[in-house]
């Protein structure tokens, strides 16, 4: 039989698997979210800032709720694990997933950008050539 402080420490262990796995994922969605809404550099750095502090916050409390606040090296490898697992195993479709969506949102972007300024009439860009100005060539002698 396995004794209690042994399957304490595998609780924690993998307590911490589950969190590198949901961190990861919900790191993948951010990312999401800055494919779609595009940012400056200083508000991605502020987002990854602010990230990683609560990760490392919540990383804490999962430590201190299983293994009384002791920080083992078994905690820290059991949230790689996780995060590696993650991106081995469920990341690499999402990412699929993501890469088809945001050519979706990309084609329809492109589509609403050819509506007029008023934004009520598509303009056919080649049954009004009014709208485009036509380039001059130059005769070379």
């Amino acid at each position: 039989m396995v004794s209690a402080e042994i399957t304490k420490e595998l609780l924690c262990f993998s307590a911490t698997v589950f969190y590198g796995v949901l961190v990861a994922f919900c790191y993948h969605l951010l990312l999401y979210f800055r494919a779609v809404f595009r940012h400056r550099t200083a508000v991605i750095d502020a987002e990854d800032i602010l990230f990683l502090s609560a990760a490392g916050f919540c990383f804490f409390l999962t430590v201190y709720e299983h293994n009384d606040g002791i920080l083992r090296w078994y905690t820290f490898a059991g949230a790689a694990l996780g995060c590696l697992a993650y991106v081995r195993t469920l990341g690499a479709p999402l990412e699929a997933v993501r890469k088809r969506l945001l050519q979706k949102c990309r084609k329809t972007v492109k589509i609403k950008a050819k509506f007029s300024s008023k934004g009520q009439v598509p303009v056919d860009e080649g049954s009004n050539p009014k709208h485009r100005k036509k380039a001059k060539k130059k005769k070379r002698t």
